[in-house]
């Protein structure tokens, strides 16, 4: 963390994960967690075998951390296609599945997670502030937290004031969503090694 830098001589270790989808309020019903398991639902290493390779943003997290000699600590990740308000149950699940995860990946030095930023629950019209906060409250003020975001999501003060940076894709269609995985990854280890101080503004 900025507080306690990894040190140059210290293997970086950095979780990663994913909870993205870009709702839309004005589809009838909700969407459910089923649509999340049948769509995109790995944990651990599935993490691995479903991204490695592939040019979406956790792709370009794992390139880039094992170009650079990063230990990644895979926890979990899930997607589904744009569609209605998310059920409350089914936010609940994945949320506690990412915590779970992470409670359970030991000492880290940064996480990069995979977000949208236009999800809303049943709950709160600003998904990933409230899932932000809640991370944050869980790992404490100091672990650097970097996300990956779709061009088409709002920045709100909830997600300023509990990530360290916010990297939405430049292009429509999404073709530079692995390229913010690379930079995610690159970002979250400079500041576990002390090397990089960002402002969020």
């Amino acid at each position: 963390s900025p507080a306690n830098p990894a040190g140059k001589d210290h293997t970086v270790r950095i979780a990663i994960g994913e909870f993205a989808h870009e709702t839309n309020t004005f589809c009838p019903g909700v969407t459910a967690l089923e649509q999340f398991q049948r769509r995109h639902w790995a944990t651990g290493d599935e993490i691995f075998e479903q991204h490695r390779g592939v040019r979406d943003p956790l792709g370009g997290m794992i390139a880039a951390a094992e170009a650079d000699g990063i230990t990644v600590v895979p926890i979990f990740a899930t997607s589904t296609e744009p569609s209605a308000t998310i059920a409350q149950s089914a936010y609940d699940a994945i949320r506690d599945n990412l915590l779970t995860g992470i409670a359970a990946a030991g000492d880290l030095d940064a996480l990069v997670l995979s977000l949208h930023a236009a999800g809303v629950t049943e709950g709160s019209d600003d998904l990933e502030g409230t899932l932000l906060s809640e991370v944050r409250a869980a790992v404490g003020p100091d672990l650097p937290i970097v996300v990956t975001l779709d061009l088409h999501g709002h920045t709100t003060r909830a997600m300023v004031d509990n990530a360290n940076v916010l990297l939405y894709c430049h292009e429509y269609p999404h073709v530079d969503g692995y390229d913010r995985g690379l930079e995610g990854m690159r970002s979250a280890a400079a500041i576990a090694r002390g090397d990089s101080r960002p402002v969020t503004h």
